[in-house]
């Protein structure tokens, strides 16, 4: 065996364990790729997509406070949230999802008739790691 032979299947087994360790959700502490929710159920409720991008598929779907939907690692998941419903408005919102933390933070930037817009910041976090999405969007009906 030469030594580009040796480097080849060395690169096959890497990547074979690599690819074997992909799921729905990140193995370990790793943060899952965030994606498109692809059956986002239709009603009231709240619809987030990612700030400045040209698609408005949403990232984050709520509908009517019941059902609560991201898509991590390309499966549309159903989240579980934490905590009561403040009376504030524009409080935080705290989900889980499996390991993942995720949180909203809200800041008003419009209302038009009955639908209040935001900037969101999404956080995610599994373990020690944490990353940020900035979204936009709005609640209503």
């Amino acid at each position: 065996m030469n030594f580009f032979t040796k480097i080849g299947s060395i690169g096959l087994i890497l990547a074979l364990a690599i690819g074997s360790t992909q799921s729905v959700f990140a193995q370990g502490n790793e943060l899952p790729k965030i994606g498109a929710v692809k059956n986002a159920p239709s009603g009231a409720g709240c619809s987030f997509s990612l700030a400045g991008s040209k698609s408005t598929a949403p990232i984050f779907v709520n509908i009517a406070g019941e059902v609560t939907l991201m898509n991590f690692d390309g499966k549309d998941t159903k989240l579980t949230r934490v905590g009561n419903r403040s009376d504030r408005p524009h409080a935080p919102e705290n989900y889980t999802a499996k390991n993942l933390k995720i949180k909203l933070a809200f800041r008003p930037t419009k209302k038009i008739d009955y639908t209040q817009l935001y900037d969101v910041q999404i956080t995610i976090s599994n373990g020690n790691k944490t990353q940020a999405i900035k979204a936009s969007g709005g609640c209503g009906c």
